[in-house]
């Protein structure tokens, strides 16, 4: 039972100020005294059950870097008959059953921190109570337990270091499993340049001290050596005689390396040349480096700690921008800045914001830079513009100043005619920005040389060649010098540049363009050829005599040798035309034939034209290009076209002699077997009649098959005429429908006609429109299986009648919906065979709403139909058609 004078030592693991400081308000007006020690790390929380030792444990469930279950096992690891109280905002009951039942003494809400002194006074006569009851065989199975499963090394041994106990986490850091460590000494895991030290620094001390905290180097069983923070205790018997030690190790090499990496950052900003300053969310300035106190003239770093930035500044708006813009979005200006004594200097400075992980401001980091030296840089250039601006602005020459950076701060307005470009565009541009890599690496010799030795570089004059506004090379004259201040140091460079490309420009402007020329003509495969009629010199390139098979100059070209391996008759006719032409100054385009080297005849458009040199000189200039391919291919399409005619001659003989030789023998064969039917001849057996029947079928079909070939020759014969009337389209359908009635009754397929009420009469070559819709009702029947359905459908579509045929036939694949237009086409063979025809239907019906200037169109889906549809204008006049 806790007595009223006893001291209660409380371990808190809480990371909130707050809370902390209510928990301790609602202990101490319960009338328990007692001290505290807080932890809000693992590393504290350790510190504190060894050093601290407290009565009880009183544990948020989360922090940052730790949490109330980790300590909680811990605890139970270190003494199980320490009380821990859960202490969290979470009302969560399947966490507080995992705490309960993993040995939290209680578990204690905030919003319900009064039943804190209560629970605490609980939890302490539990523990009473249980140091009175358990026996401790049973509390050091447990301990033991909790320690074996711990990921932690903790190792025990004798006074002489022989390992007594070793637990699973010691096993993983070392790698040595419990077999192979009990009975060794503990010196296994040191390195043998420490053992000395072990006992001297370690073991030694700690018989007298009870406890050590320690980082030491140790050794894995693969010989890897790693930094660790050694915890020691010595274990005592009953007469208080030490009788062993007990040593919980962690691996801290990846913290130590964290931390020297650290360091590292840590120096460099120290010794940066530019100021850095931290500054807290509350606006006071908790850090600041080497840099700042030597700019504002400070000794040492506490006088600057604490205060405001703004308090380093002179002006009221520069204090003012500070304190709006840098907490919300940071910024970057110049300012004036006050030191310590008054005086004020120029700096850039730079702020921004740093953020924790929740993206929310912790603090500002500020980046200052003495701009002092710049500022008087600025100054003495501004007092030499001004020296030479009256010069500058009325000298022919460009005159030019750049900055150390090599950066133009000034160009007088002979830059324009010079290289296109304006003042103000040139003003801010670098000096790479223009002139090649060679010249640029070239200046940079001379200017690193006046750099460095200002005083031994009077000046430079040398060549370049500066890029214009278009990027073309402008060969330029330089001459160039640095300029210091008073002190002798480089400020700035200033020149002259000169323009030295009249004659150069011209030069190579005639050379770009020959060059240009004769790589145009190397491309385009034309040769190039040039006639001087003052001196009779002739010159011929070297693709005119690679195009006759020659080499380059394999012969030297003369008009004699121009006349002499061209064809005869060409130099017959053409040469005397060509010779005119030239005479007379008139361009001329001929096509002749020349002699190649392998003797075959070559064809040769050949181009030319007279022109008059600067010095009144007449010279004919022209082309020559190879149309041999072309003169043999226009040869061949005549041939072919020769041929058509002839095929198509042979057509129209064939299908006049078909149409005597075969419709006169199949009229009697149709008119006769017409007879045998319609006379009823008695004597006639039903096996005859039906044989007549198929013979008067089979005529029928051969003088349609004729027929449409007929139609079809006079169509693309254009021999086919139109005769338009006027018709009711229904009834039309209706004779169609009734045409072939015989066939869908004998299929048993139902035929469904939807003529719309708008249709009246149309104007249109009745004609072709019954044969159009017969084809296209035929073929439905014909390519739909029995008990199938086939419907018709017409309309008004603008000024166009619509009419769809529409079956539930075979369907068309979507590859074949073209070719079915095309003459004697069937999608597959062995529908040939099934349904007949010679796939002919279609061709005409196409052609036929050609004719009348109508369009056909095909939906088609395999195995489930098709749908046909035609429009034709109402009138022949509807789309502008000539009757």
């Amino acid at each position: 039972m806790m007595m009223q004078d006893q001291v209660l030592k409380i371990l808190f693991i809480e990371d909130m100020p707050e809370d902390l400081e209510l928990a301790k308000r609602k202990i101490q007006s319960s009338g328990i005294t007692f001290e505290s020690y807080l932890a809000e790390t693992e590393d504290e929380f350790l510190r504190g059950l060894y050093d601290f030792k407290p009565d009880i444990v009183i544990s948020d469930y989360i922090l940052p870097e730790f949490d109330g279950m980790r300590a909680l096992e811990i605890t139970l690891t270190y003494d199980a008959t320490v009380p821990f109280l859960i202490l969290t905002g979470a009302a969560n009951e399947e966490i507080i059953t995992d705490a309960m039942k993993a040995g939290a003494s209680d578990y204690i809400l905030k919003e319900r921190i009064n039943r804190l002194p209560f629970a605490i006074k609980e939890a302490v006569k539990k523990r009473d109570t249980l140091l009175e009851n358990k026996q401790t065989f049973d509390s050091l199975r447990f301990l033991s337990q909790i320690i074996e499963q711990s990921p932690y090394s903790v190792i025990s041994t004798d006074m002489e270091g022989i390992i007594t106990s070793w637990n699973n986490g010691a096993e993983k850091i070392f790698g040595y499993n419990a077999r192979e460590a009990l009975g060794q000494h503990i010196s296994i895991v040191y390195l043998d340049s420490d053992l000395q030290m072990l006992n001297d620094e370690i073991i030694s001390p700690l018989i007298t001290n009870e406890q050590l905290h320690k980082k030491v180097r140790l050794k894995r069983k693969d010989g890897k050596t790693f930094i660790g923070s050694l915890s020691l205790w010595v274990v005592r018997d009953r007469t208080n005689r030490p009788a062993g030690m007990v040593g919980y190790t962690l691996d801290i090499s990846k913290a130590i390396k964290v931390e020297e990496e650290l360091k590292i950052k840590d120096q460099a900003i120290e010794c940066s040349v530019d100021g850095i300053a931290l500054v807290d969310r509350d606006g006071r300035i908790y850090y600041v480096n080497k840099a700042v106190l030597k700019m504002w003239g400070f000794d040492k770093k506490e006088e600057v700690l604490g205060m405001r930035p703004e308090d380093f500044f002179d002006a009221e708006s520069n204090r003012r921008e500070i304190l709006e813009m840098a907490p919300q979005h940071g910024f970057k200006a110049e300012m004036l800045a006050k030191r310590k004594d008054g005086s004020t200097f120029p700096i850039w400075l730079s702020t921004s914001i740093i953020r924790n992980k929740e993206n929310e401001p912790i603090a500002y980091m500020s980046s200052l830079i003495d701009i002092t030296e710049r500022k008087i840089a600025e100054k003495a250039m501004k007092k030499s513009e001004e020296l030479y601006r009256l010069l500058a602005e009325n000298t022919l020459d460009c005159i030019w100043m750049m900055d150390i950076d090599l950066v133009f701060t000034y160009v007088n307005p002979a830059i324009y005619p010079m290289l296109g470009f304006t003042p103000e565009e040139w003003i801010g541009s670098r000096l790479v920005d223009h002139f090649e890599e060679d010249d640029i690496n070239r200046m940079m010799g001379y200017i690193q040389m006046g750099i460095e030795k200002p005083a031994d570089f009077p000046g430079i004059r040398f060549q370049a060649e500066a890029l214009n506004k278009n990027g073309e090379k402008v060969p330029v004259e330089i001459i160039g010098k640095v300029l210091t201040d008073d002190s002798g140091n480089p400020i700035a460079l200033h020149g002259t540049t000169r323009d030295i490309t009249k004659n150069v420009v011209a030069e190579k402007a005639m050379k770009d363009s020959e060059e240009r020329l004769e790589l145009a003509m190397t491309v385009a495969e034309h040769g190039f050829w040039d006639w001087d009629l003052e001196n009779n010199e002739f010159y011929f390139s070297s693709i005119s005599y690679k195009m006759l098979g020659y080499e380059d100059n394999e012969f030297p070209m003369s008009l004699e040798k121009w006349e002499e391996i061209m064809h005869p008759d060409d130099r017959k006719e053409i040469m005397p035309k060509i010779i005119g032409s030239v005479k007379k100054g008139d361009p001329f385009n001929f096509e002749i034939r020349m002699s190649s080297k392998s003797g075959d005849w070559i064809w040769i458009q050949a181009k030319g034209a007279t022109f008059s040199d600067n010095k009144g000189n007449n010279r004919a200039i022209g082309t020559l290009v190879d149309i041999t391919e072309r003169k043999r291919t226009e040869e061949q399409m005549l041939l072919a076209r020769i041929a058509a005619e002839d095929a198509n001659r042979c057509k129209n003989e064939l299908l006049a002699n078909m149409n005597h030789e075969l419709r006169t023998p199949l009229n009697s064969v149709i008119g006769y077997s017409d007879v045998l039917i319609d006379l009823n001849i008695g004597d006639l057996t039903t096996e005859q009649r039906k044989y007549i029947q198929i013979i008067n079928n089979a005529g029928y079909k051969l003088l349609n098959l004729i027929n449409n070939m007929l139609d079809l020759a006079q169509i693309e014969s254009d021999g086919m005429g139109l005769r338009f009337t006027s018709f009711e389209p229904g009834k039309i359908i209706e004779k169609v429908v009734d045409g072939t009635r015989l066939l869908a009754r004998k299929k048993r397929i139902t035929v469904n006609v939807h003529v719309h009420d708008e249709i009246a009469e149309i104007t249109a070559d009745v004609d072709k429109f019954r044969e159009i819709l017969y084809n296209l009702v035929e073929n439905a029947l014909k390519f739909t299986p029995k008990n199938g359905t086939v419907s018709i459908e017409a309309g008004i579509r603008d000024d166009d009648i619509q009419v769809s045929v529409t079956d539930t036939g075979i369907g068309i694949a979507e590859k074949d919906r073209e070719r079915i237009f095309d003459p004697f086409v069937q999608v597959d063979g062995s529908n040939t065979r099934r349904f007949g025809g010679a796939g002919l239907g279609l061709v005409l019906v196409k052609e036929y709403l050609k004719m009348q200037n109508g369009t056909i169109w095909v939906e088609s889906e395999t195995d489930k139909g098709s749908k046909f549809t035609f429009r034709i204008p109402i009138s022949p006049l509807g789309r502008g058609n000539d009757i």
